[in-house]
């Protein structure tokens, strides 16, 4: 969408709103495709989410 187009929707109140936590869960979880494609060569590869123990 250019610039003009998100203008003109603002301008009658019907631009697009951003969700933020949605955006930002969508970025991770691209993020951890892109780690599982690079670690295990598949992009749907499973992942573990855990803390580092502190020895």
């Amino acid at each position: 969408m250019g610039p003009a187009r998100l203008k003109a929707l603002r301008a009658t109140g019907r631009a697009p709103v951003a969700d933020r936590p949605l955006y930002a869960g969508a970025r991770q979880n691209g993020i951890r495709a892109g780690y599982a494609q690079l670690a295990t060569g598949e992009r749907p590869s499973t992942w573990e989410r855990t803390a580092p123990e502190n020895a």
